[in-house]
């Protein structure tokens, strides 16, 4: 008897943890699609900063009307799990670039297109780090969304021949 009591306690427990996460999705996509939401953890201000601040690559997806979620697609069960290394403190700041932002995996496709690219940057000749001689690169080897960008072709080239780095 002890044991079908404990069983039926655990269903409900089970059940209603299920019904919590399928309630918790649509609140959690309603509310994910304001950064302010993102900042209201204090470790995320500065990534939310540079989303407002001019001159920012995070600012001009906002000027494209992008928000957090349209890079950061997070299920609710990763955005718990966040939070849960939030609450406990278990995380390093900053927090290390994640290789799947940024890539030309998640850049290029969906939102960019290669060969636009190639063609805007067709003026820089030989130097078109969109038509590099050392191949397909990622994205993010140069363009930064939350910092200053960085030329990486100039580790080897030096400084100067490119312009600024969007």
């Amino acid at each position: 008897m002890k044991k079908k009591k404990l069983a039926i306690i655990f269903g409900i427990l089970v059940l209603l943890l299920i019904v919590g996460v399928v309630l918790a999705d649509p609140i959690y996509q309603k509310v994910s699609h304001h950064p302010e939401v993102c900042g209201m953890c204090h470790v995320m201000d500065k990534y939310v900063e540079t989303y407002n601040h001019e001159g920012e690559l995070a600012n001009t997806h906002k000027e494209a009307d992008l928000v957090c979620k349209d890079c950061h697609k997070a299920t609710v069960t990763e955005a718990m799990r966040e939070a849960f290394v939030f609450v406990t403190g278990d995380y390093e700041f900053p927090f290390k670039e994640r290789e799947k932002f940024g890539s030309a995996k998640s850049c290029l496709g969906e939102c960019h297109d290669l060969e636009d690219i190639v063609e805007q940057s067709a003026y820089l000749k030989a130097y078109n780090p969109h038509d590099s001689h050392l191949g397909e690169m990622e994205c993010n080897m140069c363009h930064k969304m939350h910092k200053p960008s960085v030329s990486f072709c100039a580790d080897c080239h030096g400084e100067g021949w490119i312009p600024e780095v969007p």
